[in-house]
């Protein structure tokens, strides 16, 4: 079972993720996504270039990285960057949306699916097979149970699946912007107003739990996913790597924890979470998930 590490789904500067990615890099991780996958925009926080920038790096320490494209692709200026990044960039490209799928499957491209890529069934896996795509992180929605039932239905499988089993859950991507209208302005002159949390803004129902997440143009869930102690369930489903998704808490001390409760040294991730902050795992385990 391998680990790897999400890309960082929020608004951070190019030196924080800079100095974020160089600690991951010491640490036993195998696969490292990077890049921009919510909003267009903060491409004027961190750059396509600077994003290569941090991967060549990771790549010169012996991380296999992988590419993440963005999750709605709304206008031509978009289309235009994602040809040339799917054309461009050396690196595997994770396709978040269809359309990526068929520039990667038009330039005889391998490719990864991320969980913002609705597949639910082996007759859409034997599909992206053929087109190119060599790893998958299903649907955070799907449990382990079905991912194995869908791998196992699918004839000749042969994509290495990723289960995202720690961090916010992405559940949906608007075009429209949740972040700037909670500040009275418009997306198209946000200003980035996103970056001014760096864990997004938290949304509590009326009878103050948490719920959700608001992450720029993208909803999240409001707890932390945690399904890593189910690792032995995962494997058994034929799952090769648990992927972990940076959130607000100790990530040096979730990806060492899960190293070595890999490697037998430990029984199971144990994780104190800031007062404000609670774990979920009900997808990975057929349950609401919420729980």
């Amino acid at each position: 079972m391998q680990i790897s590490l999400s890309q960082i789904p929020f608004n951070w500067d190019f030196q924080t993720a800079t100095d974020f990615y160089r600690e991951m890099a010491a640490l036993p991780i195998d696969v490292i996504y990077i890049g921009n996958t919510v909003c267009s925009k903060r491409e004027t926080t961190v750059s396509i270039k600077q994003w290569l920038q941090i991967a060549e790096e990771l790549q010169t320490q012996g991380k296999q990285v992988i590419f993440s494209t963005l999750g709605l692709i709304e206008t031509a200026a978009e289309l235009n960057q994602l040809n040339k990044t799917c054309t461009d960039t050396p690196f595997m490209i994770e396709a978040n949306d269809i359309g990526t799928v068929n520039i990667l499957a038009k330039n005889k491209k391998e490719f990864a699916c991320g969980p913002e890529i609705n597949i639910y069934n082996h007759h859409t896996i034997k599909i992206l097979q053929d087109r190119g795509m060599v790893r998958w992180t299903p649907p955070v929605e799907l449990s382990i149970d079905a991912i194995a039932n869908i791998k196992n239905a699918t004839t000749n499988f042969s994509a290495a699946i990723d289960l995202f089993a720690f961090g916010y859950l992405p559940l949906a991507i608007s075009a429209r912007c949740y972040s700037a209208r909670s500040e009275g302005i418009n997306k198209e002159n946000c200003d980035n107003v996103c970056n001014k949390t760096p864990y997004g803004y938290a949304v509590n129902t009326t009878e103050n739990k948490d719920f959700l997440r608001i992450n720029g143009t993208q909803t999240m869930s409001g707890a932390i996913h945690n399904a890593l102690n189910g690792w032995k369930a995962a494997e058994a489903a034929g799952i090769e790597s648990l992927r972990i998704s940076p959130a607000n808490t100790d990530m040096k001390q979730v990806v060492e924890q899960t190293h070595k409760m890999l490697e037998g040294e430990i029984a199971s991730v144990e994780i104190e979470l800031d007062s404000r902050e609670r774990f979920c795992k009900g997808f990975a385990f057929d349950r609401a998930g919420i729980e």
